[in-house]
């Protein structure tokens, strides 16, 4: 593996324990080093090598072994695997390897499956799958037309080649691409394995796992759409020229140090936050009984959506605010002038605000209370409606509730 690929991994695995999302992954373990406890090792190298033709793919299909794609100062495609196979299967695994229709297929064939490798998956076991790694060097340079990788509890790495779409597939294998030039579509996915992109440009990237996790750091794309079940996920200086949207059911979603014309961040019981976000259009953040947070944010129309979990905006400067809360109590530190709509049952509202600024308030409740601080003793209310403006008025500021607090503070 390059020096680069095992560097960025490293850095990602900082970045997951820095922003508390993912458990701490050892640069051991991500660079999926092989376990022979309980086999008979036995050296199983064959080597391949085609001619590197134009508009040439790759198709790479691994159950346990390892799988990396890495450039090389040479002419042709070549491959090798360096490994063992496994003592319990009495009929020798293979690896097949041959040019088809323009694409270089390789992939390991059981004689005891019908089909090899895609057939009957739920056959094998750790006991009988073969171990090792696959490493398939492109010439430095070459643009392939497309690279399609699975495996099954196998690792796959792909650093620094550039193609025209990347798929990649594990079901617990880590997964990870390093300065990868994709002109069109970059889609990878995992199920309880950790899914790491860094530096990768692409047309357009889709990005999901159940469990395990996801971190995203240094991606230049026209759209991201990543999403997990329970695993939790880092999008970190990230150039998106449309859309980040980002999902998940019970992980932690954390966007840090991005840009995006539009974001779209849900979760149900998950935490969501963002720091040193850049967004000119809409930004859209919702969570049922998760937090939501952002700080230090330059934003266009803001969408904030929580039933019990409480939002809190930290130095944010945005074009508008339209909140939509329950139970959870709602806190802005505006930076510049915006108008806002926030209505809740029985939360409770804090909203700070630069009195030079200047802005004018409308508050309704039915058994709630009101205070506006301005350094003059502002009024105060208990039921009913309030209105009045701070700074010569301008920005309008209206906050409905049944049973909840408003608090207005004038900096």
């Amino acid at each position: 593996m390059n020096h680069r690929l095992k560097k960025v991994i490293g850095i990602l695995a900082a970045v997951f324990a820095v922003s508390s999302l993912l458990c701490a992954i050892s640069v051991a373990a991500a660079m999926s080093a092989v376990s022979a406890k309980a086999r008979e090792r036995e050296a199983y190298t064959p080597a391949w090598s085609f001619e590197m033709r134009e508009g040439m793919s790759l198709s790479l299909d691994m159950y346990a072994a390892d799988t990396i794609v890495e450039p090389y100062d040479g002419a042709a495609i070549e491959i090798a695997f360096d490994g063992t196979r496994p003592s319990t299967n009495k009929e020798l695994p293979s690896i097949e390897a041959k040019v088809l229709n323009g694409t270089v297929v390789v992939r390991e064939l059981y004689p005891g499956l019908r089909g090899g490798i895609n057939f009957d998956l739920f056959m094998l076991s750790g006991s009988s799958a073969m171990q090792g790694t696959l490493t398939v060097r492109v010439p430095k340079g070459a643009a392939l037309a497309g690279v399609d990788i699975a495996a099954y509890s196998g690792g796959i790495q792909v650093g620094e080649i550039s193609m025209a779409s990347l798929k990649l597939k594990s079901n617990s294998g880590l997964v990870a691409a390093s300065g990868v030039k994709v002109s069109d579509a970059l889609d990878a996915e995992n199920y309880s394995g950790n899914i790491m992109i860094a530096d990768v440009t692409c047309k357009t990237a889709r990005v999901k796992a159940t469990s395990g996790g996801i971190a995203v750091t240094g991606l230049e794309s026209d759209a991201l759409t990543s999403e997990t079940y329970s695993g939790r996920q880092s999008i970190s200086k990230a150039n998106i020229r449309q859309r980040i949207a980002a999902d998940t059911t019970a992980g932690a979603i954390a966007l840090i140090d991005c840009q995006s014309n539009a974001v779209s961040v849900a979760s149900y019981s998950g935490d969501v936050s963002m720091q040193n976000v850049r967004s000119e259009a809409h930004t859209v953040l919702k969570s049922t009984s998760g937090t939501v947070g952002a700080i230090d944010c330059g934003l266009g129309a803001v969408s904030l959506e929580t039933y019990s979990g409480n939002a809190s905006l930290d130095r944010v400067r945005m074009a508008s605010l339209n909140a939509k809360t329950t139970s959870g109590s709602v806190s802005v530190n505006l930076t510049g002038a915006a108008g806002m709509l926030i209505e809740t049952y029985s939360s409770n509202v804090t909203v700070s605000v630069d009195k030079g600024e200047g802005f004018s308030y409308a508050f309704t409740t039915y058994s709630g209370g009101a205070s506006v601080e301005d350094g003059s003793g502002g009024p105060a209310l208990t039921g009913g409606a309030m209105n009045g403006s701070i700074g010569g008025g301008g920005s309008v500021i209206t906050v409905k509730t049944t049973s909840g607090n408003f608090k207005l503070a004038a900096r």
